[in-house]
């Protein structure tokens, strides 16, 4: 029998759920004590970056719209220089939509200490299937009116298609997940919650777990923590 590659022995699993949501915390309690030096890929409005700053770490924080300030830097990950490398690096929700993951990563690593590591939260949107899609369509009234617009329709198969055509030029959970296995080595890895996230009640962080343990619907968050090969 042919062996499975790490990332599709992860997905066999769907069991492995942790909750979602409050993802600053998670970070924290995966970083080493300060001041570890950190670098935040896709910092976004900087609120991460500035918490970790306030509790001590050493950071740099970079997006093409980064807020003003010493610790970021307005630039894209691709063409940030900085000295000395990072312990650790944190990616939330930033390598789906990269141009070239294979480019990022590569990036990501130099720019890394021997052994640092990578902690990633991330959307799978590929892993929404037919019994999602029949779950968030029954569910479609409880949607905002503007993702109602891009998500609802007359049959779950409609969802399913409009979701597919939504996301379809972001990478994949596949993709992603292979092109960290070539440069890191995997210490953590879970499935989480996300559509709980999504504007309106299509239902609680809680409730979206229990279904998803139950098999009723897919996973589509992932946490990952990966250690530089050397």
């Amino acid at each position: 029998m042919t062996e499975k590659t790490p990332h599709e022995r992860v997905k066999a699993a769907p069991e492995h759920v942790v909750p979602g949501g409050r993802f600053h915390e998670w970070v924290r309690s995966q970083l080493p004590a300060p001041p570890a030096r950190v670098l935040e890929v896709g910092c976004g409005n900087g609120r991460l970056a500035r918490a970790l700053k306030r509790a001590g770490y050493d950071v740099v924080a970079v997006d093409p719209r980064a807020p003003n300030g010493r610790i970021f830097r307005r630039s894209w990950i691709e063409d940030l220089e900085e000295a000395p490398r990072f312990d650790v690096a944190v990616a939330g929700l930033a390598l789906h939509h990269v141009g070239s993951l294979a480019i990022v990563l590569d990036k990501v690593t130099s720019l890394l200490r021997a052994r640092g590591r990578l902690i990633v939260y991330e959307f799978a949107w590929d892993q929404f299937d037919r019994k999602t899609a029949q779950w968030l369509w029954m569910r479609r009234t409880a949607l905002s009116p503007r993702m109602r617009r891009h998500f609802g329709g007359r049959s779950p198969a409609v969802c399913l298609n409009k979701w597919r055509r939504t996301f379809h030029d972001l990478h994949t959970y596949r993709q992603m997940r292979r092109e960290l296995d070539r440069r890191f080595t995997a210490r953590f890895f879970a499935w989480t919650p996300y559509l709980h996230e999504y504007p309106g009640d299509v239902s609680s962080e809680s409730h979206e777990r229990r279904l998803i343990e139950a098999g009723t619907i897919r996973p589509l968050g992932f946490r990952y923590v990966g250690q530089r090969r050397q």
